[in-house]
């Protein structure tokens, strides 16, 4: 069972370009979110349409490769797990982000799939 603990799989659409930004050593660290849509029929039948956005966070060799290959309306794919930061804000109030640490990207667009070098 521990291995499925804080696991968290998403199908979804680039709400913008990554945000790349200098960890230090080399490393990057990116920021981008995603948009999944769902739909429904609610008891009364009515045809019913969602959408959420996740903050997806990654570092290394998949921020790299998110520079490089992602932009806004591409569908991925993420694993990755939950996680929590806590912050204050200019006004010193307490604010907390749950974002989504992508360990593994797939992207679903097939012409960039032939095209990225971690496909091959």
């Amino acid at each position: 069972m521990y291995a499925i603990k804080n696991n968290v799989q998403l199908i979804g659409s680039l709400m913008g370009n990554p945000v790349i930004k200098d960890a230090g050593d080399g490393k990057k660290i990116a920021r981008f979110s995603i948009l999944i849509e769902d739909s429904y029929c609610n008891a009364k039948g009515h045809h019913i349409k969602e959408a959420q956005s996740h903050t997806l966070v990654t570092q290394g060799r998949i921020a790299s490769l998110a520079e490089k290959y992602l932009e806004k309306g591409m569908m991925v794919a993420i694993v990755g797990r939950l996680v929590n930061r806590n912050f204050r804000d200019s006004k010193g109030s307490r604010k907390t982000i749950t974002e989504v640490l992508v360990s593994e990207l797939l992207i679903l667009d097939m012409q960039m799939q032939e095209q990225n070098e971690y496909y091959k």
